[in-house]
């Protein structure tokens, strides 16, 4: 859509069109800077400023500049006589240098031949490498086949239509649920070896743990060692808010943790374990998103078929 001489423009693209997965450019964020096209506040100078970050934006990678834009812009044409042009970019390649002109045209009418004639003429006697005219109404059929003749890219940039919309989604609506996992509380019965391996302190009190339940490992005679979550699944596989129940093990039944031998009650003796299941409330979050609201100005090039979106926080995004 938007090219210069050395950046050869790619043939449009049939088929129904996609949209790609990121954004091909991001206009500087500029909080407030852009009004609403359709309201009273955005006029000519609004666009011109719009064409300008655009155009800046997308022309950043390959190092295109900003000359100059506005109404103190200006280019020599033939005998030093200046002539405004709206936008003025630049791109230097090695030692050559191309110097793009862009018209602004936020019109309530199409652009017609005379103005694209003397466009034509304003690039050509300045010794441009490429003009553009941005237009908001688009152009008549006699501008179009002139501007094809004389070389001039033909580009609408306008608010979006309904037209824009056909065969394609939207609007969604629809809600997302967030399952928080189930909380599983313990309260462990176990006994300590003291200092004298004869006696034993008893722990019967509930003990909390830092420590998350599948790294407490408990091990009985004679048995594989499993977690406390996994004897907690497998005692009551059906996981019920409020419920609460008890495991008992066996005699010379050991607690270990993964990890942290230090901690006071690694390698204690294991009687009991009462667990309480407490299941949180799910989270619902409503969501509704229209299209149509992102979508702050469509920009189409005429002569190769390239079509961006611009969205309202200043994405520009290519369609394919």
């Amino acid at each position: 859509m938007i090219s210069h001489r050395h950046d050869p423009s790619r043939p449009a693209t049939p088929g129904p069109r996609t949209l790609r997965s990121r954004p091909t450019h991001k206009i500087p964020d500029r909080p407030g800077r852009h009004p609403d096209p359709q309201s009273r506040e955005f006029d000519w100078a609004s666009y011109e400023e719009l064409v300008k970050d655009i155009y800046e934006a997308l022309g950043r990678a390959q190092g295109v500049t900003i000359e100059c834009w506005g109404r103190r812009c200006t280019v020599r044409v033939a005998g030093g006589v200046p002539r405004q042009v709206d936008v003025l970019t630049r791109h230097v390649v090695g030692e050559r240098m191309y110097r793009t002109a862009i018209s602004c045209k936020w019109w309530n009418e199409r652009v017609d031949v005379a103005h694209v004639s003397d466009f034509a003429l304003t690039v050509q006697d300045a010794q441009l490498s490429k003009g553009v005219i941005v237009s908001k109404m688009g152009f008549t059929v006699p501008a179009t086949n002139l501007a094809r003749a004389k070389g001039i890219e033909l580009v609408e940039l306008r608010n979006p239509l309904d037209a824009d919309w056909e065969g394609s989604i939207t609007h969604v609506q629809g809600e997302i649920v967030y399952c928080p996992p189930p909380e599983f509380r313990y309260s462990l019965s176990m006994t300590k070896p003291g200092i004298d391996p004869r006696r034993r302190e008893c722990q019967g009190r509930p003990i909390h743990f830092a420590t998350s339940p599948d790294q407490l490992v408990i091990t009985e005679p004679g048995m594989q060692s499993t977690t406390l979550l996994q004897q907690a699944r497998s005692a009551f596989p059906d996981v019920v808010d409020g419920a609460e129940f008890a495991i008992d093990f066996q005699r010379g039944t050991t607690l270990t943790m993964l990890g942290d031998e230090d901690h006071p009650a690694y390698g204690a003796f294991l009687q009991r374990v009462t667990v309480q299941i407490r299941v949180p409330v799910p989270l619902r979050t409503e969501i509704e998103v229209n299209a149509a609201d992102h979508i702050y100005m469509i920009m189409e090039s005429l002569l190769d078929g390239r079509r961006f979106n611009i969205t309202s926080d200043g994405e520009i995004i290519e369609l394919i």
